[in-house]
């Protein structure tokens, strides 16, 4: 696979709500069958956009918002956990998900 970082100049792209549509959550949690999820971790979650949605749908969710780049996680923290504080922000190093 190749590697590649988005660039968070393209912010409005990662969080255009277009790609719910596109990929719906729910359609996502059906066809894996699951209907109670407690914890999810979003890889390459970039400004959170379906970690939103999934806990929109799962208010009971906790989801841990996991990326590389250092702006996304900053975007996060400052944008996205006031209003969804069951977002835990988590940067990666070198794509290694540093929970213990």
């Amino acid at each position: 696979m190749e590697n590649k970082i988005f660039s968070p100049q393209h912010l409005l792209k990662l969080n255009n709500p277009l790609r719910l549509q596109i990929t719906p959550p729910s359609f996502l949690m059906e066809k894996a069958k699951i209907t109670h999820p407690r914890t999810m971790l979003d890889f390459g979650a970039g400004t959170a956009l379906f970690s939103k949605a999934f806990i929109d749908l799962f208010p009971q969710l906790t989801v841990y918002a996991c990326d590389i780049s250092s702006e996304m996680i900053a975007w996060i923290k400052q944008e996205v956990i006031p209003t969804y504080p069951s977002i835990i922000p988590i940067k990666l190093a070198d794509f290694h998900i540093p929970l213990h």
